[in-house]
């Protein structure tokens, strides 16, 4: 290391003998520093210009120290003086001493006397220190344009000491350029910002990363609180080691206090904005309820008129001289056009059975063959429709679920609208209309349906009435007809029956005096057969001519049932023909136990006779209700041939049959019809596809 050249510029030989003997005493350290003696300024300066030291001792005892020696010192031409680190030895200290070095140039004072190493250590950190500040100057244009910047710029060594700043640097920290070289922030800022400060230039040195735009809070000298935005990179000496830090800070208090105001206008702005939305957030929420409301309105007015068109519509229809199927296919197809409806495109509208206690399907549309077939007849109870009739109340339902009995593989999701048909509460059928699986229950849509519903029971209740004015029509005539034919029969019969008497009588005594074996034996047998036919005949017609007085006493229909059953059972055996029965306990009921068991034996007769071999009767008894009356009811039901079509209404008119000639008088249904309406209840018959045919007895109770 070559030597560190110091001049001592000295009249205290003391201080000088301090000097050498500590250099001496070195050892190793002896070639380090090189001493430079003077005891006059003119000598100190001859020996500043041609050695150009790097370390300069002064002792306080020049009367001409600290000023004009100093000042004059540092501005010989060429001399760069300013490069050189001024010691200044004083046996004074204080405050104001320190001051006064400062402002005179002093880098440095040391206390007397002079402790030889710690003397050492500073002449090596000057020395670094005038390398350093060498290393600046010979940036002297960078150091006006540092000077010209109202950031502050500053150089620091490795140990956080400032080697180099500029003006605004020192303006900033409220002090002197002379004040600040080879102090650390601890000299000037509180302790935990100087602290700060320096954790962050260790880093760099260690990591040589750069630290940009960190913002910091700086107590400045005076007390003012500021916050700047700091960059320090790593300063790196000519060969590449890091020597030390170069930061730059700026003063963005001003900033900071504009961006306050500014955040603070902002919040202001957007309060007033946030207040000025909110208005009209409402005001536009209040016209948007207008709309609503009016649209709401429109809509309301809109499909009041498509209901009154419709209902209007089916009120037409109700008049126009079309069949009540027709009719109803009419208002199906009305029900599926109105547009805002959430239907599908199909449904089904069921006409009430009050014999069977049924729905039967009167018209539909859009529904498969299967649906067709499964959903024809549907019982009270079963599924939505038998549900809603049992019910006589709306059924809907947005899915398909447990009540929806009918159900396959393959079966879209669904919902229905099952709205009951009624009239003075009596139930006439079912409008049975599809939605959309998920599909809410409207108000609007009920209120449409129940409107719809009620104009539909008109049409069918006036059709009823039709159809029970056209039968009354009928049975009048009918009535009359048989009350000729009967006293037409009667007076024949009288008139038959006796020569019919003898006639048989002497065919049965010829019988018994003619040999078995011979032709006239076999003629005989076929005169007797046919006159006790004839004799039958005759009694039946009597029987319907002149009716008979009822004997009217309490019994249990279904003994009267078990009876007849019992009293068949062999013939049924022989044809094989299963007779089943389903008996319920029901309340006891006035008959004339005589003629309904002849009732009910004629039926089952009927019944074995429309049965060629093999086959199932099926008798089954309950209670029911017609036209608000109790009822207590018998079906008998077979599985033979079933009744024609286009005989079925004639089949209780008298001597009409359906039976092969010979097998019957035509007056066994006439006179079962009489003994019954003679009750005050009624018989009726039916086919049912596929399976014969069913009679129904009726029986008031009394």
């Amino acid at each position: 290391m070559p030597k560190i050249d110091v001049l001592v510029l000295t009249t205290d030989d003391s201080v000088m003998a301090s000097l050498c003997d500590g250099q001496k005493a070195a050892g190793d350290g002896s070639d380090e520093f090189r001493m430079l003696p003077a005891t006059t300024i003119g000598g100190a300066l001859d020996i500043y210009l041609n050695n150009k030291p790097e370390l300069v001792i002064l002792d306080e005892t020049f009367t001409e120290f600290p000023g004009a020696l100093t000042a004059h010192a540092r501005t010989i031409p060429g001399n760069n003086s300013t490069a050189a680190t001024i010691i200044a030895l004083t046996g004074q200290h204080g405050g104001e001493q320190s001051e006064r070095f400062f402002q005179a140039g002093i880098d440095i004072f040391l206390r007397k006397p002079i402790n030889i190493y710690e003397l050492r250590g500073i002449i090596r950190h000057a020395a670094r220190l005038s390398e350093l500040k060498a290393i600046a100057l010979k940036h002297e244009p960078l150091m006006t344009l540092m000077d010209n910047i109202p950031d502050s710029i500053y150089f620091k060594d490795a140990k956080g000491r400032f080697v180099l700043l500029n003006k605004a640097k020192v303006a900033h920290s409220n002090t002197t350029f002379k004040q600040m070289i080879g102090k650390t922030d601890f000299d000037f800022m509180p302790e935990d910002e100087a602290r700060a400060s320096a954790a962050i230039e260790e880093n760099i040195m260690d990591t040589g990363a750069a630290v940009v735009g960190n913002i910091e809070r700086h107590t400045r000298r005076n007390g003012q609180e500021v916050w700047v935005s700091t960059t320090k990179i790593p300063w790196a000496g000519s060969d590449g080691r890091i020597i030390g830090v170069i930061g730059i800070s700026r003063d963005i208090t001003d900033m900071d206090k504009a961006k306050k105001a500014l955040e603070s206008a902002k919040g202001d702005l957007e309060k007033r904005i946030e207040k000025r939305t909110a208005e009209l957030t409402l005001s536009n929420e209040k016209l948007k309820d207008e709309i609503a409301q009016r649209t709401l309105m429109e809509e309301q007015i809109n499909n009041n008129y498509q209901i009154q068109r419709v209902i209007n519509s089916v009120l037409r229809i109700s008049i126009e001289p079309i069949s009540m199927k027709e009719q109803l296919s009419h208002v199906m197809e009305l029900i599926l056009s109105i547009p805002w409806l959430s239907l599908q495109s199909k449904g089904s509208i069921f006409l009430y059975d009050e014999d069977s206690a049924t729905l039967i399907m009167e018209t539909e549309r859009g529904l498969s063959a299967y649906l067709k077939e499964v959903c024809k007849i549907v019982p009270l109870g079963q599924c939505l429709c038998g549900i809603c009739a049992q019910n006589r109340e709306i059924v809907f339902a947005n899915r398909l679920n447990e009540c929806h009995h009918v159900q396959y593989d393959g079966m879209l999701n669904h919902g229905h609208y099952c709205v009951p048909v009624m009239i003075s509460g009596r139930l006439l059928g079912v409008i049975n209309l599809y939605v959309d699986a998920g599909h809410e229950k409207n108000e609007m849509e009920e209120a449409f349906l129940r409107a719809v519903a009620d104009t539909t029971a008109g049409i069918i209740d006036r059709n009823h009435a039709e159809s029970e004015k056209h039968r009354l029509q009928e049975q009048l005539t009918q009535s009359e007809k048989l009350s000729a034919l009967g006293r037409l029969s009667a007076s024949v019969a009288h008139e038959i029956r006796n020569p019919l008497a003898a006639l048989g009588g002497f065919a049965r005594r010829l019988r018994k005096r003619i040999s078995d074996d011979t032709k006239e034996r076999e003629y005989a047998e076929i005169i007797c057969a046919e006159s006790t036919r004839l004799e039958n005949i005759l009694r039946d017609i009597l029987s319907y001519s002149k009716g008979a007085t009822l004997s009217l006493t309490t019994h249990d229909l279904n003994d009267v049932v078990r009876d007849s059953l019992t009293h068949y059972e062999e013939i049924c055996r022989n044809k094989s023909i299963e007779l089943q029965s389903t008996l319920p306990a029901i309340e006891h009921i006035h008959i004339d136990k005589g003629q309904v068991r002849q009732v009910i034996d004629n039926l089952i007769s009927n019944a074995i006779d429309s049965i060629d071999y093999k086959g199932t009767i099926t008798v089954t008894t309950g209670q029911t209700v017609k036209d608000d009356n109790p009822f207590a009811v018998l079906h008998i039901a077979d599985s033979g041939s079933g009744i024609p079509p286009d005989k079925l209404k004639m089949i209780f008119e008298p001597f009409f049959s359906t039976k092969e000639m010979g097998r019957g008088t035509g007056l066994g249904l006439s006179i079962s019809r009489k003994i019954i309406e003679e009750h005050g209840g009624s018989i009726t018959a039916k086919n049912i596809q596929g399976e014969g045919a069913v009679f129904s007895v009726f029986l008031p109770y009394r």
